[in-house]
């Protein structure tokens, strides 16, 4: 038997949905994405969480993923003390690992949805610069795409 959400219970409320991806670049495999394969994004909302969705799209993958690949998301706080950066990840330095997105091994287009995802939030507004890391095996044309959407707790109303 079902139960209501009782008043008051935490539940779950949802942004709006941003696309982050600007033009992006080729990625191959093990390599990260630039900075120019995605717009900032500002979190204008302070929320703690988010949900990130990444589609690729057959036309874009050089063949299909290995089995068990994953791609990696990571973010570059910008502005974290007055206009200082956190650093670009990288193999030497990945810094802030968001989580992975698990890829079929299959070349077909993919949706791919990863969270909710704790966000780093130092001060309000926080701008964030995401990366994706290509774990796949094979090489992402441009063909993909980022979204992300805040997410908070709050009391469920009567």
């Amino acid at each position: 038997m079902a139960t209501a959400i009782v008043t008051d219970a935490a539940v779950v409320f949802h942004g709006d949905q941003d696309t982050v991806h600007s033009t992006p670049a080729t990625v191959t495999t093990g390599n990260f994405s630039v900075a120019s394969d995605v717009a900032v994004w500002t979190n204008d909302d302070d929320a703690p969480l988010a949900y990130f969705v990444l589609r690729l799209k057959a036309a874009g993958l050089s063949a299909a993923p290995d089995l068990g690949a994953s791609i990696g998301l990571y973010t570059l706080l910008q502005n974290v003390q007055s206009t200082n950066d956190s650093f670009i990840p990288s193999d030497a330095f990945p810094h802030v690992y968001l989580g992975g997105f698990p890829v079929h091994n299959t070349e077909a287009d993919q949706t791919i949805a990863l969270g909710p995802v704790r966000l780093p939030v130092p001060y309000t507004s926080t701008i964030h610069e995401f990366y994706i890391k290509n774990n796949t095996g094979v090489s992402l044309g441009t063909d993909w795409e980022l979204y992300v959407t805040p997410v908070t707790l709050g009391p469920h109303a009567a």
